[in-house]
């Protein structure tokens, strides 16, 4: 086949257009012939992987995990038993990455009567459950875990759940993460055992049966009605015919104008609050709610269902939606004489849990509890209506979350309403405002002009208290003026910068308090709070943070794999100082973060360490993890090692090359097995064929998995040799000889090597001084183009991959006879 030749410049080798006429194919097959049963078995079925509890078992959840301890491993390491409110993870297998047919099975039991509040299994790459980056299983639990990717159906006893992980093929993990959330101390356990990824068997072998299951008719309620569960798995049961498992999963409600439904779901349970519906139907009118949804077996199983609800109408809707009221409210005076009613739907668990006190003009509320007081008919915020109370935590008694809000129905966390968090441990999840709280008895005027024209039924409560700490909160002297919060003697909150110092990438997480500057109060006494957080680096991208009143955590971590040694990140917090009257004062944080050497750009070039050495410059393409590069630096360095001196420059296509250009290409090529990749020169030098440029290409699938499994480092490094030329330009460079259907590689030095460092097999090898044993077998990719497997073994560059590899003086010696200057005479490589 004709080669096409460059024209060249005076002064550099001469290339020729190489082509790819000889690229060595690495196959499933060829790393299946001589690897561990394991590995065997982990390509044959796709990564097969056990899991145990042998190892470290980690802290998950960054603020979640109070468990102390809060889990013991039993069965011999096999089984993991949690109890209290304990969040854990493990490490999975360096580079473990889900497939087309990934199925994580485990068997999970409940104790009878320690059900808490959420149950998951999943997946995840940090510590942080809600930002999500990983995957979360709900098992079981009263409450619907934040960022559930599937919910399943628990009736009780052990159950052995297979979860069908095909629709999230490529992604990566390092954890396999276990929740056992009880925020309320009610004794949770959850026992995880015989956890193991498999391959294929979640599809039944094609005898597989699809749940089956009928529409739901939840029936009619009226808008002023209770809320309405619905059990979506309805007559599909907690199992279906073989037996296994249900779960919903892509739920979505909608009423007959397509417009989203706000519902709870918890497991199979689905919570409709039909008085989400009273500002927008008259009497006489409806809304036809339907729920899609669908339903899985976790073995590939999936069949789509619907119910219904539908909502009578009772009174006169507001126009707008219950948006403009009637004209905004000027002045109202709020005391709790009249009903005191439960508000969050399942949050709030006082028994009572609150007290009416000084003649009905405060509220004493204990204990987690979430209440709420009627407004007048169809009140309405004006441009200067302002919300005036004084507010209180006795001391020792703050909670996990301290709130005050206006809402229009149960459901606090739909958006629907308005909330301003006062103090607490934690961050309300739908928080409009968060303010700073240092004790005592304060009076806040909070102004509400930027909501104008929205109309309210409720004012609000929270004490949210699942630990059961003891927390309380009193609210008093409740009022709606107008215009006082702008009055004109406001003073303005004043701020300056915040520097929050210098980290490096590994450090813990770091708070900065955002009042630092300003303190808990301006110079008018006006509480001060912070609002339209925002985090980014210089180069604009948005940063992980949590926000807890006014302190502000960010994870350093985050940039483990985007920085370099000598690098920095250079975060930039902006947010608002508000004082509640009018007053707002922009301000900044910032934070450097300093790399430590993790991240490996899409360049890199070896041997930069010896002046006049061999530089291999690869170029990587795709979409290449950290790890997964880590291999091609490692490689590049130790051939650079192994070839001592420079070769001569080459000018290809405009560009100087010194010494060889590699495209490393990450893609899709045909899943998990078959074709693994490909490597080889694509450019080489006239005269003399030493390779200029190459390629080394992989499919994704199949580089994860080899992670996965250890061997990614040395199919590297044996890939890369190819693109130096070790087997793919022997037949040009005239070094392979058949003599009577027997393969030689006929070089000088490696032939030598050959006798020195297999004495034995030389010796009995009546064609040892002709030259070195050349593979045969295994047709082309393999054949023709790698030690002979038969005689060398686990020699790294035979044609077939073993778990125990070693590089021997005789392949050095191979690339000295290529026309390189090598090691192969320095006595530390000599065996």
């Amino acid at each position: 086949m004709p080669h096409k030749t460059e024209q060249t410049l005076p002064g550099f080798d001469d290339v020729i257009d190489f082509g790819f006429l000889s690229p060595n194919t690495l196959t499933a097959d060829s790393l299946r012939h001589y690897l561990d049963e394991e590995i065997v078995a982990a390509y044959a079925a796709a990564a097969a992987t056990d899991v145990d509890f042998t190892g470290a078992v980690q802290s998950y959840g960054k603020f979640e995990d109070r468990g102390a301890p809060g889990y013991t491993v039993g069965d011999g390491g096999s089984s993991l038993h949690l109890s209290g409110n304990t969040w854990k993870k493990i490490a999975l297998p360096d580079g473990f990455t889900i497939t087309a047919d990934t199925v994580l099975r485990f068997t999970f039991e409940i104790p009878p009567g320690h059900e808490g509040e959420t149950h998951a299994i999943g997946l995840d790459t940090d510590d942080w459950a809600s930002n999500g980056g990983g995957l979360q299983f709900q098992l079981a639990g009263s409450q619907s875990l934040f960022r559930a990717n599937q919910d399943y159906s628990y009736a009780g006893g052990s159950v052995t759940y297979e979860i069908d992980l095909g629709a999230y093929a490529g992604q990566t993990f390092k954890y396999l993460t276990f929740i056992n959330d009880d925020d309320r101390n009610t004794g949770a356990e959850s026992v995880f055992s015989n956890i193991s990824f498999v391959s294929d068997s979640s599809s039944g072998g094609g005898g597989n049966n699809a749940p089956t299951a009928s529409a739901i008719d939840a029936g009619t309620v009226a808008e002023s009605g209770a809320p309405v569960t619905i059990d979506l798995l309805g007559d599909a049961g907690a199992a279906d015919a073989d037996g296994d498992p249900l779960s919903v999963s892509n739920v979505q409600a909608l009423d007959g104008r397509g417009d989203p439904v706000a519902t709870t779901l918890v497991g199979r349970l689905l919570t409709i609050n039909p008085g989400q519906f009273a500002d927008a139907l008259d009497a006489g009118e409806q809304a036809n709610v339907t729920v899609s949804y669908d339903i899985s077996d976790g073995q590939g199983g999936v069949t789509r269902n619907s119910a219904r609800l539908i909502v009578n109408g009772e009174g006169s809707a507001s126009p707008g939606g219950g948006d403009s009221g009637g004209g905004a409210t000027t002045a109202v005076d709020l005391g709790f004489a009249g009903p005191v009613l439960s508000y969050g739907v399942f949050e709030d668990r006082g028994a009572p849990g609150y007290a009416v006190e000084d003649g009905g003009s405060a509220l004493r509320l204990s204990g987690n509890t979430w209440k709420k007081i009627a407004l007048p008919d169809g009140f309405t915020i004006g441009p200067d209506t302002v919300l005036r109370f004084t507010f209180e935590i006795p001391p020792g008694h703050e909670g996990e979350t301290h709130a005050i809000g206006l809402d229009s129905d149960d459901w606090a966390s739909n958006g629907g309403g308005l909330q301003f968090q006062l103090a607490g441990s934690q961050s309300l999840f739908r928080v409009t405002e968060t303010y700073a709280y240092d004790g005592g008895s304060v009076t806040y005027e909070i102004d509400l002009g930027a909501y104008a024209g929205r109309s309210f039924k409720y004012l609000t409560f929270i004490n949210d208290d699942d630990r059961n700490s003891g927390a309380e909160s009193v609210y008093s002297d409740i009022s709606f003026v107008s215009g006082s919060a702008t009055g004109a003697g406001n003073t303005a909150p004043t701020a300056s910068p915040i520097d929050a110092g210098r980290v490096t990438e590994s450090d813990a997480p770091i708070t900065i308090d955002l009042l630092a500057a300003a303190g808990a109060t301006d110079a008018d006494g006006d509480p001060l709070s912070v609002r339209n957080v925002q985090a980014a680096d210089s180069d604009g991208n948005p940063v992980m943070t949590k926000l807890v009143g006014r302190l502000l955590t960010i994870d350093p971590g985050q940039f483990a794999d985007t920085l370099n040694a000598g690098q920095q990140a250079n975060v930039t917090v902006n947010y608002d100082v508000i004082d509640g009257k009018g007053g707002v004062t922009a301000n900044t944080a910032s934070l450097v973060i300093d790399g430590e050497g993790g991240a490996i750009g899409n360049t890199y070039v070896s041997g930069l360490d010896t002046p006049n050495g061999f530089n291999i410059e690869i170029e990587f393409s795709g979409s290449w993890s950290n790890e997964l590069k880590e291999a091609f630096v490692d490689a590049s360095e130790l051939i650079s090692d192994l070839i001592t001196g420079d070769v001569q420059d080459a000018f290809y296509r405009g560009e100087l090359i010194d010494d060889i250009r590699l495209v490393a290409s990450l893609q899709a090529i045909d899943g998990t097995g078959g074709i693994l990749g490909r490597a080889g020169p694509t450019v080489v030098r006239q005269p003399g064929h030493l390779p200029a440029e190459g390629i080394m290409e992989f499919d994704v699938a199949d580089a994860n998995l080899m992670l996965a499994q250890n061997i990614w480092q040395d199919v590297i490094f044996h890939e890369m040799m190819h693109t130096v030329g070790f087997g793919t330009i022997w037949q040009l460079a005239g070094l392979l000889t058949n003599v009577g259907g027997d393969l030689r590689f006929t070089g000088e030095n490696a032939t030598q090597a050959y006798a020195a460092s297999f004495p034995a097999t030389a010796a009995a090898d009546p064609l040892s001084g002709i030259g070195v044993p050349v593979e045969t077998d295994g047709g082309p990719g393999t054949a023709s183009g790698h030690w002979d497997e038969e005689t060398f073994g686990n020699e790294i560059m035979t044609g077939y991959a073993d778990s125990s590899m070693f590089l021997s003086d005789m392949t050095i010696a191979s690339l000295q006879d290529l026309g390189y200057e090598t090691a192969y005479d320095d006595p530390f490589f000599m065996g």
